[in-house]
């Protein structure tokens, strides 16, 4: 590893859009210093989710939406919580 590569640290973000388009290019490994151990006993679990919501799509909104989660690497249903987590956040 040369030295410009020790000192890359990773850029502030507007979005998790801009986030996950980032990371799509680039790996967390090779930033170490931006990193550091969480005791086991400091991990906060998520709670228990304990609703659902079914919702009913085109086959063509349905491949959209599959195809955009793909690209960020994750699966459609988690995508569109992500989605719907922004929207209602933002307001």
């Amino acid at each position: 590893m040369t030295n410009n590569e020790q000192t890359q640290r990773i850029p502030e973000f507007e979005s998790r859009q801009e986030m996950a388009e980032w990371f799509d290019t680039h790996d967390f490994l090779d930033y170490p210093d931006e990193f550091s151990e969480v005791p086991v006993e400091e991990v906060r679990v998520s709670p228990v989710l304990s609703q659902t919501l079914t919702i009913r799509l085109s086959s063509s909104l349905f491949e959209e939406l599959r195809h955009q989660a793909e690209k960020r690497g994750v699966e459609a249903t988690t995508l569109a919580k992500m989605w719907v987590v922004e929207r209602l956040q933002s307001g």
